[in-house]
């Protein structure tokens, strides 16, 4: 009897064990099952558009890199051929020459040309991010290897306190103080482009279509001060120093310079300078054909306001 009781214990205690283990196996089965679900889960929720997008905030973030400079490169250039210009792209290391001076490098190395801008003298830098003081520097374009004299630009492209600006200057002559006299450029396009880039968007160009020249341009009063160098007819006025004054039949230069007026004076009193006669000739023609045959008149304005000059096609 006792053997037998002995053997039943020893059954139901091996049962026991055996049901213990099994429940602990089917227990331990849908935790492992459930934690492989979550994370299979958790991994196809990753989407690659996240991660580009990602990548687009951190470019935007930074004012500027090689990325945005190549867009930039790509603008201009395609820009330019909507101006019927051929620009091309310069460094410090590989520079520019504009009527002799070398650029960006003379503005940027120590005792260069002083940049102004607006006839203050700005500080400015070569930078590859887009930081520092003053006016950071980060392209420069030009078409003045492939334009006709007097028709050359430099653009600096600039970074002020995180904000674009797009520098303009075509100064032919050089002066006492050694001054390269910038405006910021009155084409939106370009501004809004360099800003788009800079911001990490994408740059986009007007039609062609929206820039075909009407027979008759129609100019007003401009002073010489808010001459627009990037305007082929205004451009012409600032290199003969001179304003403007359309009355809407006639396209009036007038002397605003000092240098000019005397220059004016010298050739109407019979004392020679024929070349600057001849100079203030070649740019009246220009600008007439530029205005569709527009009549183009050069006033002395030395106190008579004789006409000295009157061309036409």
């Amino acid at each position: 009897m006792k053997k037998l009781t002995i053997a039943l214990l020893v059954v139901c205690s091996l049962m026991l064990s055996g049901c213990s283990k099994k429940e602990k196996r089917t227990e331990q089965k849908p935790i492992a099952s459930e934690e492989t679900s979550v994370t299979n889960s958790q991994v196809n929720k990753i989407n690659p558009s996240e991660t580009d997008n990602s990548s687009q905030d951190s470019n935007s973030e930074v004012l500027w890199n090689s990325e945005k400079a190549r867009k930039l490169n790509q603008f201009v250039i395609e820009w330019g051929k909507t101006m019927k210009q051929n620009y091309r792209e310069y460094t410090p290391e590989n520079n520019v020459s504009l009527y002799d001076l070398q650029l960006p490098k003379r503005v940027l190395e120590e005792g260069g040309w002083q940049a102004v801008v607006d006839d203050v003298p700005i500080e400015i830098a070569w930078s590859e991010d887009g930081e520092g003081d003053g006016y950071a520097l980060v392209a420069v374009f030009s078409d003045a290897d492939t334009q006709p004299y007097l028709e050359k630009h430099v653009y600096f492209f600039t970074i002020v306190s995180g904000e674009p600006k797009v520098l303009v200057t075509s100064q032919n002559q050089g002066n006492e103080n050694n001054y390269l006299y910038f405006k910021e450029t009155d084409n939106k396009e370009l501004r809004d482009g360099f800003k788009d880039l800079m911001r990490g968007n994408e740059a986009r160009l007007e039609s062609t279509a929206t820039k075909e020249k009407p027979e008759q341009i129609y100019l007003g009063t401009i002073a010489y001060k808010d001459l627009d160098i990037t305007n082929f007819i205004q451009e012409k006025a600032q290199w003969l120093g001179c304003s403007i004054e359309d009355d809407g039949t006639t396209i009036n230069l007038i002397p605003a310079m000092s240098a000019t007026i005397q220059n004016l004076q010298l050739y109407i009193s019979g004392q020679g300078n024929e070349e600057y006669y001849t100079n203030f000739l070649d740019v009246a023609k220009e600008v007439s054909l530029q205005t569709g045959g527009k009549p183009v008149s050069i006033w002395s304005r030395g106190g008579d306001g004789e006409i000295v000059i009157t061309a036409q096609n």
